[in-house]
């Protein structure tokens, strides 16, 4: 828009320039004949003013009131001799001028704009119109040549104020144009950046959101699948419970049937058990023992059961353990040391325990096996699969490793950080 009003403000600043250029002419035309032209008359036959037509032109050119706008005046005749000057040592000089040819001619001549250089009067400053207008006798054939140098400073001044008014104006107008646009501009960006603003803050909570149910659907997933696993440790604890506590009882009962009073304790002790697994009440017993007075119950127990002999190697383990911990451990031995009475006859039955790196449970058997399937047996029956399940519980390892012919050894590992985690 500055552009636009710039480029306008040249054009009118020529358009003005040239109207007052054209005003300026025809006023030297009209002054040329009505003032000038009847003292110039004798020309037509003379190449030169009479002293009292030179007087009489004076004394015109003074009672006009033009003084001030016309620096000069010159009378040229068609061959370029200079009739009459205001400087009279130019009178009588003859000057090889384009401008006197062309106005000769009949044509009206300006120069206007650039400093102008003439021959007989040197270097004008910008700011003059050099004005050559031909002089005619009463039949309209050309006599002379009349030269003005016209001051334009007053018009310059006058165009400048014009201008510079214009100017003001079309500011004035342009500002009362662009602020209410500039205010609707500014309202549409303020409009803009809330709106962009918003639009992060949105984001960002959509962001948040969608991690926070990212999160949630995780734990969800989790809280699900720790259900499930609980659930599946839960019944594979009772079925361990099962199988270790009355199942083994009964089976005992069963091995000794002809031996009735021994057949009632096991059945009372089976349903004792039974009694603690349906309670929750698991092992309730070892509650106030610890955790290698948990694993000499075992042992005493088994012998007592068996009527075997059990060789024990148990250490003090200086750590606090759970309750459930002391269950797991007591079970594992339960169950190993029955594993060994079922497949390696109760021979070299041994018991160790101590606190090392790990708490390490250890049970170790002189049975010779020898059939592949038998030690098949042992590494993956069912109760040895809930032993590991025990041991998986606590981040613990259940490790058995048999030697056809030398014997099986059963090694329990627990972490010592985690041992009262349970």
């Amino acid at each position: 828009m500055t552009l636009f009003l710039s480029i306008g403000g040249i054009l009118q600043s020529r358009l003005i320039t040239a109207n007052l250029v054209d005003s300026s002419t025809r006023v030297a035309s009209i002054y040329m004949e009505g003032i000038i032209s009847p003292h110039v008359q004798s020309l037509k036959g003379s190449r030169r003013l009479q002293p009292d037509e030179q007087f009489q032109l004076e004394s015109s050119i003074a009672d006009t009131g033009l003084r001030t706008q016309i620096e000069q005046v010159k009378i040229w005749l068609p061959d370029g001799t200079i009739a009459y000057a205001s400087d009279e040592s130019l009178i009588g000089q003859q000057v090889d001028s384009d401008s006197v040819r062309r106005a000769a001619g009949g044509e009206t001549v300006r120069n206007f704009g650039e400093n102008t250089e003439h021959p007989t009067e040197g270097t004008h400053h910008a700011g003059i119109l050099e004005i050559y207008i031909p002089i005619r006798d009463s039949g309209g054939n050309i006599i002379a040549v009349g030269e003005f140098y016209q001051n334009l400073d007053a018009i310059h001044s006058s165009l400048f104020t014009v201008i510079a008014g214009s100017w003001v104006i079309r500011i004035l107008l342009s500002i009362a144009a662009m602020t209410p646009l500039f205010f609707i501009v500014l309202k549409a960006d303020r409009n803009m950046a809330f709106q962009r603003r918003a639009a992060r803050l949105h984001h960002r909570r959509s962001v948040n959101l969608s991690r926070q149910n990212l999160t949630l659907s995780v734990e969800a997933d989790n809280l699900r699948r720790r259900a499930a696993q609980a659930n599946e440790e839960l019944l594979s604890r009772v079925g361990a419970d099962l199988h270790d506590g009355p199942v083994q009882l009964l089976t005992l009962a069963a091995l000794n049937s002809e031996d009735p009073p021994k057949v009632m304790q096991l059945l009372r002790e089976a349903i004792g058990e039974l009694r603690c697994i349906a309670s929750g009440l698991v092992l309730p017993e070892l509650r106030d023992l610890t955790a290698a007075d948990a694993l000499r119950l075992a042992v005493a127990r088994h012998e007592r059961d068996t009527g075997t002999k059990v060789e024990t190697d148990i250490a003090e383990i200086p750590v606090e353990i759970s309750h459930e911990l002391k269950a797991c451990m007591y079970r594992v031995v339960q169950e190993a040391l029955r594993n060994i009475v079922r497949h390696a006859g109760g021979q070299g039955q041994k018991v160790s325990a101590g606190l090392e790196e790990l708490i390490v449970v250890r049970i170790d058997d002189a049975g010779r096996a020898t059939s592949a399937a038998t030690v098949h047996d042992r590494s993956t029956g069912l109760g040895l699969q809930g032993a590991r399940n025990r041991v998986a519980a606590f981040n613990g390892t259940l490790e058995i490793r048999t030697i056809p012919g030398v014997g099986t050894s059963l090694v329990a590992r627990f972490p010592p950080d985690l041992a009262s985690a349970k």
